[in-house]
């Protein structure tokens, strides 16, 4: 007997979708990081900062001592969750997911420039922004998963989330 084909419950992508998943990249104040302990494999999850740069990409700020930093060192796959959290149901609010390769920003002017939309949306870090072994982080998201609520879910291509 053949086997029966799950019924695709994903929504199709259209020019409504991209521009609400935008905003949520470019306003939402929460995110988890999702990385790999090198020591263990086991994943790791973690609540971060982030804003997004002149292109609309993904930047947060990163401590060296952490265990995310040397995760993404060891290896740079990751995703970030991104949404507002709300009361009632927490699967009823908007979030995306997004996955790709997470770069470290190395050259000064473009750090100058991260750290300026970091701290448009993150003033508090300004406290700790400067410190030695924080360095600044872009996310290169290669597809996203967008949940706009129950039974509205969306995948989305790198050319989707273009600012």
């Amino acid at each position: 007997m053949a086997e029966k084909k799950k019924p695709d419950m994903l929504q199709p992508v259209t020019d409504d979708t991209r521009a609400a998943a935008r905003d949520l990249l470019d306003n939402a104040t929460y995110a988890s990081i999702a990385t790999i302990d090198p020591k263990t494999g086991d994943p790791m999850c973690s609540r971060i900062g982030f804003a997004t740069d002149s292109k609309g990409h993904p930047v947060f700020i990163m401590s060296s001592l952490s265990g995310h930093h040397a995760a993404l060192v060891n290896h740079p796959q990751t995703s970030l969750l991104i949404g507002e959290p709300g009361s009632g149901d927490p699967l009823a609010h908007e979030r995306i997911s997004l996955f790709g390769k997470a770069v470290q920003v190395q050259d000064e002017e473009d750090r100058a420039s991260v750290r300026t939309s970091y701290l448009s949306r993150n003033p508090k870090a300004k406290l700790y922004v400067d410190l030695n072994g924080f360095t600044f982080w872009r996310l290169l998201a290669e597809r996203a998963g967008y949940v706009v609520g129950f039974g509205k879910a969306y995948a989305l291509t790198s050319a989707d989330l273009k600012a």
